[in-house]
């Protein structure tokens, strides 16, 4: 009795330090694990609308829209780069505790030709998974049958994972789990895409035979559960094959009768609007705020004019499908560089319209302004004897605070040359802190109203127009509509910072991707995945700025610096940069070789810029080569530094040392490449 008792207590043990290993490692990611994960945890039939799909389904639905202004109580079960495979078994997933009034299925992914997701979208598709024999099923088709071991007992897909473990793979364990955003804030930068020329609805393109297959088992599945299908197209730069293809999805829906709805809001895009010059925060058909605030408003009114769904009297927050317990109203989308001239963004949030609102402002800038005026941000009226509102600025040496009418509390300027800021204004009592300290608490401060917005890198004149403009650099900002806690507000002054370097002094475009430090790789498993696709929709034009180490061991076997490529055979595309018979290799778009002879130097400048199929390389600042013509089809693959990957998995990994990366989603002009 007394050895059963011990074997008892050692499996519970041993099985309870299992569960702690494996939640602690497993990857937690908001593209596809959280959502099936959170998924689990609602209740039985407590959702009326299941939209599932990839990210242009996941990013671009509101659900608190949809609840707030219509009462329509949806859930985004969506994965990165989801193919109609894993659509359907996250839809067979859904009905095992739900009974929808209306499934929905976004089809941007079904006009793509794939028989199996790359290793980090199949993990992002199946890892979240309950074990099941549908889940076994879902990797059987998502990876080849090489791989299919590793995912079936998962252990061997993230059981390196313990020298990058964060605070939140600490949150998620049974005791203390920790829901995902239900919602995706995607900040209000715009980029500009090209309005797509739409084709006729009668021209067609046959979907993939895996692509179309399982589009049938998904309306199969619904029509068997009697339960209506909505099979909709977000509106993007959509290619005319693409659009050929969702013309053969609305083929096949009309042959499944009435209970089966194909949508392409393409063709709605004048009613909705969707202005593909500012409604988008990048190429890849992802809207900004703006964008999926206008497209959620017209999805919902589609869905109640279109489809009986009941109407829920419920507030979106904290209900189902949402954690964060603090909704950003407004973010920074990339670090601010004011020129003292004319530069200023209008964060188009006013603070002091309604004088008793609440709210809370995080900012992080730079203290050092090099012009004559000097303010970092304000939301401020100068109007004669009632000045009021939020000015921060410097003068001398101190830092000046304005708040509420026209209060001042300053501080010294920060010996680390930096400032991260919280201000809390809450039932009209103000708090602050900066870098760590509280130097202003709970201080009462009345204040009119004043109907301007808060403006970063200068002011407002009595007549609203912005003046005082300041070369001040702004590397972060947040605000809420709320009192955010004491608590909360420290911690978020604890963060680590982003280094100010991210900000050029002389390019002003758009940074897509900015490695922080320099990579070192040591040829056995050090690599950087960037997260960066540079050829999801090969028309995108991008710059591409790196300085590498020539110094590399050259008897290495590999000596990949830079890749973002596919290695299917007779489908060889995409970019690589390698060194390779004394000489710099770069391969690009639909295989060009390009060879840079080696200088000598110890390091080499190099700058890709693709303008659609046309690529311009510079060699240390002086243009190398022009008019490369290289167009290439579609790769999903992220970019690596230090490796190329095979069927999502990392090859060649080198032995390299690339010192700086930057990445523009836009073409960086020849006199700023020569100054970088």
């Amino acid at each position: 009795m007394k050895k059963l008792m011990k074997g008892i207590i050692f499996l519970t043990l041993f099985l309870f330090l299992f569960y702690i290993i494996t939640v602690t490692l497993k990857f937690k990611d908001d593209i596809g694990i959280h959502q099936i994960e959170d998924f689990y945890r609602l209740e039985d039939n407590s959702i009326d609308v299941i939209s599932i799909g990839s990210s242009h389904e996941g990013v671009n639905i509101d659900p608190e829209i949809l609840l707030e202004q219509y009462g329509i109580k949806s859930y985004n079960l969506w994965a990165s780069v989801q193919p109609a495979w894993n659509s359907y078994y996250y839809l067979k997933e859904a009905l095992k505790t739900q009974s929808p009034s209306l499934v929905c299925v976004e089809t941007f992914i079904m006009a793509q030709n794939q028989n199996y997701s790359d290793y980090s979208r199949a993990i992002y598709n199946t890892l979240g998974m309950k074990p099941s024999i549908d889940k076994v099923n879902a990797i059987k088709v998502s990876v080849t049958p090489d791989l299919q071991k590793d995912f079936l007992l998962e252990w061997p897909t993230f059981h390196t994972r313990y020298s990058e473990l964060k605070q939140s793979d600490f949150e998620r364990y049974f005791w203390n789990y920790h829901f995902s955003s239900g919602k995706i804030d995607s900040g209000y930068d715009s980029f500009e895409n090209d309005t797509p020329v739409l084709v006729k609805e009668t021209e067609t393109e046959a979907l993939s035979s895996k692509q179309e297959e399982y589009l049938r088992k998904i309306i199969d599945l619904c029509q068997e559960k009697e339960i209506p299908l909505l099979l909709f197209t977000t509106p993007y730069n959509a290619s005319e094959i693409d659009q050929k293809k969702f013309n053969r999805i609305a083929e096949i829906a009309a042959e499944y009768g009435s209970r089966v709805t194909y949508k392409n809001f393409l063709y709605d895009i004048d009613e909705i609007p969707v202005n593909f010059a500012v409604d988008y925060a990048d190429g890849g058909g992802h809207f900004n705020n703006y964008g999926i605030e206008k497209y959620t408003m017209y999805f919902g009114k589609y869905l109640k004019d279109h489809f009986e769904i009941p109407v829920r009297n419920e507030e979106y927050a904290e209900r189902f499908n949402l954690s964060k317990l603090y909704s950003c109203a407004y973010r920074l989308p990339e670090s601010f560089s004011g020129n003292g001239t004319n530069t200023y963004i209008d964060t188009k949030q006013k603070l002091y319209d309604d004088s008793n609102r609440d709210w809370t402002l995080f900012a992080d800038f730079a203290t050092d302004i090099y012009s004559e005026d000097k303010v970092y941000f304000s939301c401020y009226a100068e109007e004669d004897n009632n000045y009021r509102g939020l000015l921060v600025k410097r003068e001398d040496n101190l830092i000046y605070i304005v708040l509420g009418d026209n209060y001042y509390v300053d501080t010294p300027v920060p010996e680390e040359g930096y400032v991260r800021m919280a201000i809390k204004k809450e039932d009209n009592k103000y708090s602050v802190f900066i870098n760590g300290e509280q130097i202003l608490d709970q201080q009462e401060i009345l204040c009119d109203e004043y109907n301007g917005s808060l403006l970063i890198g200068c002011e407002q004149d009595l007549e609203g127009v912005p003046y005082r403009y300041s070369a001040s650099n702004v590397f972060e900002m947040e605000i809420y509509n709320e009192a955010v806690s004491d608590k909360d507000m420290m911690h978020w002054e604890k963060l680590d910072r982003n280094s100010a370097e991210k900000i050029s002094s002389n390019i002003q475009q758009s940074v897509a991707y900015y490695m922080d430090t320099p990579f070192y790789g040591n040829g056995v498993d050090q690599y950087l995945d960037t997260g960066v696709h540079l050829y999801d929709d090969p028309s995108r034009n991008w710059t591409l700025l790196t300085e590498l180490d020539l110094t590399c061991d050259k008897s290495a076997d590999d000596l990949v610096y830079l890749s973002c490529f596919n290695e299917e055979a007779d489908n060889y595309h995409g970019l690589i940069i390698r060194y390779k018979d004394d000489k710099v290799e770069a391969v690009l778009g639909n295989t060009y070789y390009l060879d840079i002879p080696d200088s000598g130097q110890n390091t080499m400048k190099l700058a890709i810029v693709k303008n659609e199929g046309i690529y311009t390389v510079y060699v240390d600042g002086q243009e190398f080569a022009s008019d490369i013509s290289s167009y290439c089809s579609s790769y999903m693959g992220n970019l690596l530094v230090g490796c190329q990957e095979n069927g999502g998995l990392p090859i060649r990994i080198s032995p390299v040392t690339v010192k700086q990366l930057e990445i523009y989603d836009e073409i960086v002009p020849a006199n700023e490449i020569a100054g970088w």
